[in-house]
Parts: structure tokens; sequence; C-alpha cells
């Protein structure tokens, strides 16, 4: 990558720590640039994280109209399925120029026959095999793995170090915690929470929260109802 000029600027929705590691991928991947981002939580010119002499840095509010008219391309940095989606939902209608594309960290290793949509981000160390699909404004965490003709559908969040076997369904909006397992042809119905170290043993629905090895059914979640 030495040498490589970026081609293009993006901007950040959010700074919180999710940022920072998005961030960190798009700069070892290098094909943007960060220009900065936007919170309505932090001040003007408050310094995320930085890479050498490159820091990013806040540009204002999200809230900020005229700062969004100059955005072309964008990442909703935010881990929660729902602000996440309602963010997206909302910039479409009001901005309908700003692009967003996908964001793969370097060391991820996603097949060619693998189809990733828009919005989402693959971070480190992630592994994504043949003939897998992960919808649009997803993010696929650290270390965590997806086998064959799996489908993640959109806004859903695979956690660290989670592992997603063969033949696998998630739901829109969907949250697999840290360091869970799914085994091979379990469907996870949409807007669905599995809690950290799950293990899903069977194929469980909709607006669930789910513990436990094996995992099993705590209570009914709302479809307003926060995930993190």
């Amino acid at each position: 990558m030495a040498g490589r000029k970026p081609e293009l600027d993006i901007v950040l929705i959010g700074g919180g720590g999710h940022a920072k590691v998005v961030s960190e991928a798009i700069f070892l991947e290098g094909t943007y640039s960060v220009r900065g981002f936007l919170d309505r939580n932090k001040s003007s010119g408050d310094i995320l994280c930085a890479f050498g002499e490159h820091q990013v840095e806040c540009l204002g509010s999200d809230e900020d109209e005229s700062l969004l008219e100059l955005a072309t391309s964008a990442v909703i940095c935010i881990g929660d399925n729902l602000t996440r989606r309602k963010i997206h939902q909302k910039l479409s209608k009001s901005h309908p120029h700003i692009s967003y594309p996908t964001i793969l960290h370097p060391t991820a290793v996603v097949s060619a026959g693998t189809q990733i949509g828009r919005g989402t981000v693959v971070l480190a160390g992630v592994v994504i095999n043949m003939c897998a699909e992960v919808g649009d404004f997803c993010v696929i965490n650290t270390s965590s793995s997806i086998d064959h003709d799996s489908l993640i559908r959109d806004y859903s969040f695979i956690g660290p170090g989670a592992t997603i076997c063969g033949n696998v369904k998630i739901g829109n909006e969907s949250f697999v915690g840290a360091g869970s397992v799914v085994l091979q042809g379990m469907e996870v119905g949409e807007k669905t929470l599995i809690g950290a170290a799950t293990l899903i043993i069977r194929s469980v629905g909709a607006f669930q929260v789910i513990f436990g090895v094996p995992g099993r059914v705590q209570r009914s979640r709302s479809s307003s109802e926060r995930y993190i």
C-alpha cells in the first residue's frame, strides 16, 4: 500500500469507539481517505484518532444540514442496529445524493463468491466463505466468521469472534453477540438478539432475546428496543 494515494474522501457518521475501528479499516485499505466525522455529542475539532500525521477530527454535528450536503460518501459508524437503520432511513430521504461504500479491512478473508451489500463494514480477521451473502448496513465484527451459503440480512450485527456456520439465515436487524455460535442450517428471525457466548442449536423466531448454552429464549423484545 506504500505510495498509494486515496481516491475518494469519506465522512463518518458517529464518533464513538466503533468509528475508531472503522476509520482504521478505511485507512489501511487505502481506497478512501477519511475527511472527518459528524457527531452531535462532540465539538468541532475534537480528535477521534490519528494515523501518523493524519488525524480524524470532528467536522460538526450529524444534524448540520450544510455539512451533510457536502458529504458525498459516508459510513454510518453506529453499532446499535436500530439506530443505524434509523439514521440511514433519515439520510436516504433528506440527502439521497450520499453513497455508502462497503468497507473491507485488508486482513479480512472474503471469498470471491460472496456478495456484500452497501454500507456494510467487515472488520479485521473476518472470514466469509463461498456463496455467503451479507446485506446492506451490516457490521461484521472483528475475527467473526460466516461460512458457506449463509445469509445475513440488512442492518444485522455479527459480534467479535462469533461463528456463523454453513447454510444459516439471520433475519433483518438481528444481533449475534461476541463469541456466539450458530450451528449449520439454523434460522434466526428478524430483530432477534443473541447474547454473548450463546450456542444456537435450533432455529429461533423473530423479536426474541436468547442467552445460554444451549440458547434459550429469555423474553420477547419490541421493534423499538435498542440492542446495545
